[in-house]
């Protein structure tokens, strides 16, 4: 079904394909899913509403695991499974919150997680490297989908919502964040020269 370079990342016409048409049909993607998902969570029940979340984070966390099989079974290095990105992190931990319906975890965690994901979509750095889309490209969408939809698709349905007076509570999720996209690859794994916060 998929040739080898899909998978692999060869071939194909690599550069800089920002605001390209796999861009572009990704995004238009996103929007329509997150207004579709939103209207019809607005017209469900409470447990309509969750099953929806619980739909995306399974998603989430089932692709989360797709993708490091596939970079196991090509032989990466394990290191590249862990998540030091923020977004890669968010992928981890957004759907398992959905998962938990915790009101602290979500002010911890899914501002940041959404306008990250927001931002990677609107400045893309080294995501869309090929004229066509591989999977290393379909990988980055689908994990930055997850983090803002499941946030953005709680807002509007009023499962929740941010609360100012708790904004020091998202900074201290930006702060793990920041350890852990800084602090853990030099300290933990020993690499250098890392750049994983932007």
């Amino acid at each position: 079904m998929f040739s080898r370079g899909f998978w692999t990342g060869e071939g194909g016409v690599p550069g800089d394909f920002s605001y390209g048409t796999v861009h572009m049909l990704a995004i238009a993607v996103l929007v329509v899913l997150c207004l579709v998902l939103t209207v019809v969570g607005l017209g469900s029940s409470q447990k309509g509403k969750r099953r929806i979340i619980v739909a995306v984070a399974t998603f989430g966390i089932a692709f989360e695991v797709f993708w490091r099989i596939v970079f196991i079974v090509q032989k990466a290095d394990l290191i590249e499974l862990y998540p030091f990105y923020p977004c890669n992190l968010a992928g981890i931990i957004i759907p398992l919150i959905a998962f938990s319906n915790n009101k602290m975890l979500k002010e911890l965690f899914y501002l940041f997680a959404f306008i990250g994901g927001v931002v990677t979509y609107a400045i893309p750095q080294g995501v869309f490297n090929n004229q066509y889309l591989t999977f290393g490209i379909l990988k980055s969408i689908l994990q930055h989908y997850a983090i803002v939809i499941i946030p953005f698709f709680e807002f509007f349905n009023k499962t929740y919502k941010p609360r100012f007076k708790h904004f020091y509570v998202t900074i201290i999720g930006m702060l793990i964040h920041l350890i852990n996209s800084e602090f853990v690859p030099k300290y933990a794994f020993g690499l250098q020269n890392t750049d994983y916060i932007f």
